[in-house]
């Protein structure tokens, strides 16, 4: 999984844009040094496939016997499912996400238009999130108040913004900010 992951990342950092390319690696303090390293670890590293062509987690993974459950239940006693012992799930975990943008923020995409119609519920007095949009890199923060959308230099075209009825042209390295209302 780790040569997949890194070979991918490395990919990605290939279709970049030299100067959102730059950015990334100042942001996540990723040199040329880290890069070699990277190439080195998917050279060196052995992939292994079992049955279907799955990743396995490592060598043998697929001939391991399934767990005992049942004994393990009649030892131990009951055990609770999920991911964690708090039962947390991923997906859970990722349909939070999905609500807090989409629904909190009101974003939606209309043509080449990225709209935003902020609401925020009591419990929660700010939010901030990072978004690609149409090859641009915006950071999006929401206040009672205010919503502030941010371009990070990587297109050179304006990424356009949707608030109220109107729409705005966002120029790279610039920011809107809009008044909410109640």
């Amino acid at each position: 999984m780790t040569v997949w992951v890194l070979r991918t990342a490395l990919e990605i950092l290939d279709l970049l844009p030299k100067d959102c390319r730059r950015e990334l690696g100042t942001q996540l303090n990723l040199g040329s040094e880290e890069l070699d390293r990277w190439r080195a670890i998917t050279r060196k590293m052995r992939l292994v496939f079992h049955d279907q062509g799955i990743i396995s987690q490592f060598e043998g993974y697929g001939a391991l016997q399934e767990f005992d459950w049942e004994r393990y239940r009649e030892k131990y006693g009951d055990i609770q499912g999920g991911t964690t012992p708090e039962g947390i799930h991923l997906g859970a975990m990722a349909g939070t996400v999905e609500l807090v943008q989409r629904c909190y923020s009101g974003i939606e995409t209309r043509g080449d238009v990225l709209w935003f119609n902020p609401s925020l519920p009591d419990e929660l007095t700010e939010l901030h999130f990072d978004i690609r949009f149409r090859g641009h890199s915006l950071a999006v923060d929401i206040s009672r108040d205010t919503l502030t959308v941010s371009s990070n230099r990587c297109r050179e075209i304006p990424a356009l913004i949707g608030f109220g009825n109107e729409r705005f042209e966002l120029e790279a390295g610039n920011r809107l900010e809009f008044k909410i209302e109640d």
